[in-house]
């Protein structure tokens, strides 16, 4: 699919502690000015840029995964609170974007179409698997060239840190 961006925005940028509004806004400003509104032409809106963002859990899922480490939850119950965190921060980003994005974030990438919207977002997935890694299945799926990774670690890491 031509002009399609995959965006993979770490939780930590959204919501470390606080919500980032500014960030928000930020990332609303850009995507305003590289979609065609929704009152544009239907073939304007095809070839139009198009958009499929994946979003981190962020402090959220660091602070609920802490406490639930206090009860010995094992790694799977650990991802679970972890998605949620990652979809709570999805939609949060998709009602900040409104009426750019759709009516609701995707759960799986398996689901995701771009039939009349130019904004999909979503979390995560399943266990064991990082949003970064959802990110990667998206552009595999619709045959994107690219990833954009927004984190704010200092370094690549080739294994988790």
């Amino acid at each position: 699919m031509s002009n399609l961006y995959i965006l993979s925005i770490g939780g930590s940028l959204i919501a470390p502690d606080e919500i980032q509004v500014d960030f928000l806004k930020k990332i609303k400003n850009v995507l305003e000015k590289k979609i065609a509104p929704r009152t544009a032409s239907a073939e304007l809106r095809r070839g139009a840029a198009r958009f499929a963002i994946v979003v981190g859990g962020g402090g959220a899922a660091r602070k609920y995964q802490k406490a639930l480490k206090e009860f010995n939850v094992n790694a799977a119950g650990l991802d679970e609170v972890g998605i949620a965190a990652t979809r709570l921060n999805a939609t949060l980003l998709r009602l900040a974007l409104w009426p750019m994005a759709g009516n609701s974030i995707f759960l799986s990438p398996e689901d995701v179409e771009f039939e009349n919207e130019q904004i999909v977002i979503g979390g995560g997935w399943k266990p064991g698997w990082s949003t970064d890694y959802v990110a990667v299945l998206l552009a595999k799926k619709f045959g994107a060239d690219c990833v954009v990774n927004f984190s704010n670690i200092d370094y690549v890491y080739t294994k988790d840190p």
